[in-house]
């Protein structure tokens, strides 16, 4: 459950820099549409004119990071005040922070799993199966889901 906040505020984050972000670079969301990899370009390009001097394939996987190089030549988009530079930057750094503690609280139950739910960490793995008692907000309400509602529980996510 405690996991679904944290993601819940991942999305907040991301939007929050993403309608920040439009003015600069208005393609870029939709080059880009992994929350973290946006974040990561974001605070990488910042307020940058010439994006061939720059990394991106560090933080981008190659095919993405040359779109967004040439749409980054020819954007529509203005430069950041320094304020509203630094709420993208801040914004970037808060969504690195919760995904870490994201990672860090899946590691953990992840680790506990065998423990908690032997049969179902045996069946789907430990991971798979963190998930599962993640979205159902618990195990003991994860055994109350029907076996046809389990199929669908990560994609209405």
């Amino acid at each position: 459950m405690l996991v679904q906040q944290v993601e819940e505020e991942q999305e907040a984050v991301h939007k929050l820099v993403a309608d920040t972000y439009q003015a600069r670079f208005p393609e870029l969301s939709n080059l880009v549409t992994d929350p973290m990899l946006f974040c990561k370009a974001v605070h990488m390009i910042g307020n940058s004119t010439d994006l061939t001097e720059l990394p991106l394939e560090q933080v981008l996987p190659r095919n993405v990071s040359m779109g967004v190089v040439v749409s980054g030549s020819s954007t529509t988009g203005r430069e950041l005040s320094p304020s509203e530079l630094e709420v993208c930057r801040h914004g970037c750094e808060e969504a690195f922070r919760l995904d870490a503690d994201r990672s860090a609280m899946l590691r953990f139950v992840e680790s506990r799993m065998s423990v908690l739910a032997p049969n179902l960490s045996a069946l789907m793995g430990t991971a798979v199966a963190a998930r599962l008692i993640g979205l159902a907000g618990g195990l003991a309400r994860l055994s109350q889901v029907p076996g046809c509602n389990i199929l669908v529980m990560g994609k209405a996510k």
